[in-house]
């Protein structure tokens, strides 16, 4: 058995008096080594490790391994619950948008080899909403703010900017999680967005409810 597994222990007596050979642990009262955290048994001698203590051997390292990856999960976790960061451009599109009207609408994308939501498609302000609603992918998540004008019940012309989660049912279970976990972070970013909507089918996104909710 390799000495490294030994130092998976905590350095108490669990053997005292033991020795490394070539091929063996031979008892001798010279060479101590200490090991384990159990009561010293000083009549142990071992010629060799039987396959009891090479299996706790193997165990402890299994669970030293274990441990590491856990740490390592953990901290992916932690990377992805405070979301993706965002591109500069994202804001600058979203500020254009806001105070000058040059889109009506913006398609956001998280690009996952930059680790960054990005801007995947601009819509032009002649354009409509069901132009807008063609750029969303089927069977993929997305960001997106659209610029809606109305006219009220006591006849006023205004606008809301509405930013929207698509989210479709047939997407890879990976992509609804990382953008479902990006989302507050990124919705911060976007300072002015005035009605928020959550979509997993095209349906929940119809005009008759953005009509509604803009009202």
């Amino acid at each position: 058995m390799p000495c490294q597994l030994l130092s998976f222990l905590p350095q108490k007596s669990l053997i005292p008096h033991l020795y490394f050979s070539n091929s063996s642990i031979q008892h001798n009262s010279h060479t101590p080594i200490k090991l384990g955290g159990f009561p010293s048994v000083s009549s142990l001698c071992f010629r060799s490790l039987s396959p009891s203590i090479s299996l706790f051997f193997f165990f402890l390292l299994f669970l030293a391994t274990f441990s590491k990856v856990h740490l390592l999960l953990e901290d992916n976790m932690a990377n992805s619950a405070s979301g993706m960061a965002v591109h500069d451009d994202c804001k600058l599109k979203f500020l254009e948008l806001k105070a000058k009207r040059n889109y009506r609408f913006i398609v956001f994308k998280i690009e996952e080899k930059i680790q960054q939501v990005i801007v995947e498609k601009l819509g032009g302000p002649e354009e409509t909403y069901d132009d807008f609603t063609a750029s969303m992918p089927a069977n993929e998540c997305r960001y997106a703010v659209f610029d809606f004008d109305f006219i009220t019940d006591e006849n006023c012309q205004k606008s809301k900017i509405f930013f929207i989660s698509w989210s479709p049912d047939t997407s890879r279970v990976r992509s609804k999680m990382l953008y479902a976990s990006s989302k507050d972070r990124f919705r911060r970013e976007l300072d002015g967005v005035q009605v928020e909507l959550q979509a997993t089918d095209p349906s929940e996104m119809s005009l008759d409810i953005i009509k509604g909710r803009a009202l």
